[in-house]
């Protein structure tokens, strides 16, 4: 950025982000209409993604009791050796 003329800018802050981003001026300089947009999720994610987390939500249900299944069965063979 100090040299003559500069390899890298600093693009504008984001809205929803901490740090600044550079971009390389290799190919040339950037233009405005040119600059990466914010991602925005879009409605339809929304239903995927609740739909993928009732998945999980299903999965974590049924680990829970096959635990719970596998420490009753451990139980009982503990209780042979005593």
């Amino acid at each position: 950025m100090q040299r003559e003329p500069p390899l890298v800018v600093v693009l504008p802050r984001q809205p929803g982000t901490k740090e600044f981003r550079y971009a390389h001026l290799l190919s040339g300089e950037m233009e405005a209409g040119k600059l990466p947009l914010p991602r925005v999720a879009s409605p339809s994610s929304s239903s995927a993604d609740d739909e993928r987390v009732s998945r999980l939500e299903d999965a974590v249900a049924a680990l829970q009791n096959e635990v719970s299944e596998l420490k009753q069965q451990l139980a009982e063979f503990r209780k042979q050796f005593e």
